[in-house]
């Protein structure tokens, strides 16, 4: 399970945020792929990275307006 992260691993490399809002972002599909493994919730290191890289941008004119 070393390639697995906790929702507190996620909460621990970004500053800021709350495990609420992890939450959030499952429930509106925002955030990065997860897993549910009976009550627990894990991200795959992969998948966060993936996200990271989705999320990137160079430029405020590259976001979509909403």
């Amino acid at each position: 399970m070393n390639d697995l992260l906790t929702v507190q691993d996620l909460v621990a490399r970004y500053p800021g945020t709350t495990p609420g809002a992890w939450a959030n972002r499952r429930y509106k599909g925002t955030g990065p792929k997860f897993l549910k493994l009976g009550r627990r919730i894990m991200y795959r290191v992969s998948d966060v990275v993936a996200w990271e890289e989705e999320n990137a941008h160079t430029c405020t004119s590259e976001y979509e307006v909403a």
